[in-house]
């Protein structure tokens, strides 16, 4: 399959730099949940549950101490949420912009655009595997009360003590901390962060290739290929869409906007029409095989100096090295091409 290759080329960086972006979000979702786990140990602190007592008392304290945990969880769920669906629409809004200016500069005039009043509904639409962020996030937030509540219930029960309580919730630093409650969770909203943002911005592309149909006769997906993809990518890559009616071209599925399972990467490629002045030159390449067509010096300035200098030296793996997230980048940088 041939496609524009400098349209092509522009969307392959902006993916990766996109991937990196998502690596940004780890360290803020890491923030919000220490003071969080900060905040429910604070509460735990002066809490002792008196086994002496009658059966109606000591429900009453945990009660008490379950809703002070839920308006804790509530309250910074309800703060994470915000900022990241704020920077979703910042990000949507760019990536429109981005998209619109790579299209004019291959069909050499105006191309069509989408208001932002249109665009801001894509945050809130069911594009990671059919469930909103905000549904996947209050998931997340519902089993992370139900594992603290149910720790802390326990082990009070039992007449153990308030600082084995809060070590048995927060796990330890020999199963790296994810034998506790805050720990796979955290890893859980980060994962849904990084996805959210693949989804969103596909959704965004896919809307501004189909007001552009004119210039635009159908897309593909695009798969990294790297051995770390899923068997669910590693399926749909190369799958087609006419523009704009999504009609499956060959023996494709359904195009569903978004990203079909957590952690994707894929993307989607538009294929211009025969009756433009835009030329298809370019191969239809996984992200990974078009990474290992760029010179050197492209490479070291995708991978990083420093994991680029690892791989060479055989210390890290090829799917280590694609690994994008630990590699990021913030939104300034992503704007800016750093």
């Amino acid at each position: 399959m041939k496609v524009n290759k400098e349209f092509y080329d522009s969307l392959m960086k902006r993916t990766i730099d996109l991937h990196k972006f998502g690596g940004s979000m780890n360290k803020k979702l890491s923030d919000h949940f220490k003071f969080l786990e900060d905040s429910i140990c604070r509460v735990l602190v002066p809490m002792s549950l008196d086994m002496s007592g009658s059966k109606k008392k000591r429900d009453s304290e945990l009660q008490d101490l379950s809703e002070n945990i839920d308006a804790l969880l509530y309250s910074r769920f309800y703060q994470i949420d915000h900022q990241f669906n704020e920077n979703l629409r910042e990000l949507g809004l760019l990536e429109h912009d981005f998209i619109v200016e790579k299209l004019r500069d291959c069909i050499n005039e105006n191309p069509y655009s989408l208001p932002s009043s249109a665009l801001l509904p894509t945050v809130s639409g069911p594009l990671i595997a059919s469930k909103s962020v905000r549904e996947w996030g209050d998931n997340i937030r519902r089993i992370l009360r139900r594992n603290i509540v149910s720790t802390v219930r326990s082990e009070l029960a039992t007449g153990r003590a308030t600082e084995d309580v809060i070590r048995k919730i927060k796990g330890d630093r020999l199963n790296g901390f994810r034998n506790g409650a805050f720990k796979p969770a955290l890893g859980k909203l980060q994962t849904l962060f990084r996805s959210g943002i693949t989804a969103v911005t596909n959704d965004v592309r896919q809307r501004v290739y189909s007001i552009n149909s004119p210039f635009i006769e159908s897309f593909y997906w695009n798969s990294t290929l790297d051995g770390n993809s899923s068997s669910i990518c590693t399926h749909k890559h190369s799958s087609g869409w006419e523009n704009p009616s999504l009609n499956p071209k060959g023996g494709s599925n359904a195009y569903r906007s978004g990203v079909p399972h957590f952690n994707c990467r894929s993307t989607i490629i538009p294929v211009f029409r025969s009756n433009t002045s835009v030329s298809q030159d370019g191969e239809f390449l996984p992200i990974k095989e078009w990474i290992a067509g760029r010179s050197e010096s492209e490479q070291r300035h995708i991978y990083g100096e420093k994991k680029f200098s690892l791989w060479k030296k055989g210390k890290i793996s090829s799917p280590q090295l694609m690994n994008f997230k630990t590699s990021p980048i913030s939104l300034s940088q992503l704007t800016n091409g750093y």
